[in-house]
């Protein structure tokens, strides 16, 4: 029974189709803001030499300019708490090694699961 209903329904939608006529254009104004923020990060091939506060500043920046997020702050306090404690300097030096001891050092400092999940998603954003 229900797929009779289906498939007669799509039938008079498909009918419903052909038979409309539009006496006017439909056209959609989509306009697009891009963001200047990221021609100022090197070339790929300079990525070895890009430094991660450098990096940081592009990255907050840009979030900004999106206004995606609620609080860019947030954002960027928790990606410079991974900075700091891995005392990382370029980008190229960041390790999977070094996450996962970031990841410990966490769970040693005692936050909730959902914190630390949090902070981890900043790195990740920010890295991805």
């Amino acid at each position: 029974m229900p797929q009779d209903f289906k498939s007669s329904l799509n039938e008079r939608i498909n009918e419903l189709r052909e038979e409309f006529d539009c006496e006017y254009q439909i056209a959609l104004n989509i306009t697009v803001q891009p963001t200047n923020v990221i021609q100022y990060l090197p070339q790929q091939s300079n990525v070895k030499k890009v430094l991660l506060n450098m990096l940081l500043d592009s990255f907050v920046e840009s979030k900004n300019e999106e206004q995606i997020l609620d609080s860019t702050k947030l954002l960027s306090q928790r990606i410079e708490h991974f900075i700091k404690f891995s005392k990382l300097k370029k980008v190229s030096e960041t390790t999977t090694s070094s996450v996962l001891k970031y990841r410990d050092l966490l769970l040693s400092q005692k936050r909730t699961h959902k914190t630390n999940k949090s902070y981890l998603a900043a790195a990740y954003q920010f890295f991805k």
